[in-house]
């Protein structure tokens, strides 16, 4: 098949202002909406693995659909609060702290010295 240019400047048009508006705040958001696909990608694989629908999901987190179908777009700027309440909820981790592990252990040490010399 021939390219077309012709054809390709009768269906081509520019970007409206809506759509640069659009492409200039996934542009400079990119970090965190990229996250909060991630995050919306791994609880709809939960979800259909757990066979659970977002209406039963929406009860579990005690929203309505319409805020399940805004999370689950992975479009949100997920607050803690609400990762917490779905990592509870799913009994699953969806943010890892890095060296959590570390500082736990050591918060734990240091509990157990205090314990010890009283």
């Amino acid at each position: 098949m021939k390219f077309n240019i012709e054809r390709l400047k009768e269906v081509a048009r520019p970007a409206s202002a809506e759509e640069l508006r659009d492409a200039e705040y996934r542009k400079k958001n990119y970090d965190w909406l990229e996250k909060s696909a991630l995050i919306a990608l791994d609880i709809h694989t939960y979800l259909r693995k757990n066979n659970i629908s977002k209406q039963e999901f929406a009860k579990m987190l005690d929203v309505t659909p319409a805020q399940v179908t805004k999370l689950l777009s992975g479009k949100e700027n997920l607050g803690l609060k609400t990762i917490s309440k779905i990592e509870s909820v799913l009994q699953m981790d969806l943010v890892a702290i890095p060296n959590y592990e570390h500082y736990y252990s050591m918060h734990s040490a240091m509990d157990t010295m205090y314990v010890n010399e009283e």
